[in-house]
């Protein structure tokens, strides 16, 4: 567009002048300030996000800190616990022992301290009271074999007890719960079991 000044005085082109770069002025302070105001809310904008960010990652960092005390007492809980049964495992252990292999010296009479031995492979359990395997004076056989039924007791009448074979089948029947119990708690345990005692029995 061309704009025709000639009638203008001088004055009046002058006027015109003086408030076109008014004008212009007034638009670019305007420009100037939207620009201004774009420039903050983009500030603004990232301002948040940044805020947004460091929060989540507090967030996150303070969840993740929750968790590993949770788990860290968790784990300390179950160590005490873990501990406190060992510890009254094994106090259970030799109280259990010792009340067992009074138990069983009160049935056979051994004349000679021995061991009780709870022997186990694959299904197969059994306990040995005596010298050894083939050195026993009674075979408990838990589970049974090809040749021996489940829960049967072979005595040896060795001179090492001081029971006779009369006395067979009432010996097998008071062992018979006592070795029956050591099989169903244990997998593996040896038991001593004390020389006889008549005083074990008077009662005080």
């Amino acid at each position: 567009m061309t704009l025709d000044f000639s009638l203008l005085s001088d004055d009046q082109l002058i006027d015109l002048i003086r408030a076109a770069c008014i004008e212009a002025t007034r638009r670019n302070l305007e420009a100037i300030a939207k620009n201004v105001m774009l420039d903050e809310a983009d500030k603004a904008k990232l301002a948040r996000e940044a805020f947004e960010r460091e929060k989540l990652k507090i967030e996150r960092e303070e969840a993740e800190r929750v968790i590993r005390e949770a788990a860290e007492k968790a784990r300390a809980a179950t160590e005490s616990a873990a501990r406190k049964a060992e510890e009254q495992r094994i106090a259970e252990t030799w109280q259990y022992k010792d009340k067992v292999g009074v138990e069983v010296s009160a049935i056979l009479k051994p004349t000679r301290n021995c061991e009780l031995r709870v022997w186990a492979k694959g299904a197969d359990k059994r306990i040995y009271v005596g010298g050894g395997y083939n050195d026993n004076d009674v075979e408990y056989y838990h589970t049974g074999t090809h040749n021996e039924k489940p829960r049967s007791i072979k005595i040896g009448f060795s001179k090492d007890i001081a029971i006779i074979k009369a006395e067979a089948e009432e010996v097998k029947a008071a062992l018979l719960p006592v070795l029956g119990a050591i099989c169903e708690k244990w997998q593996s345990i040896t038991i001593p079991i004390p020389k006889f005692k008549e005083e074990r029995q008077e009662v005080a």
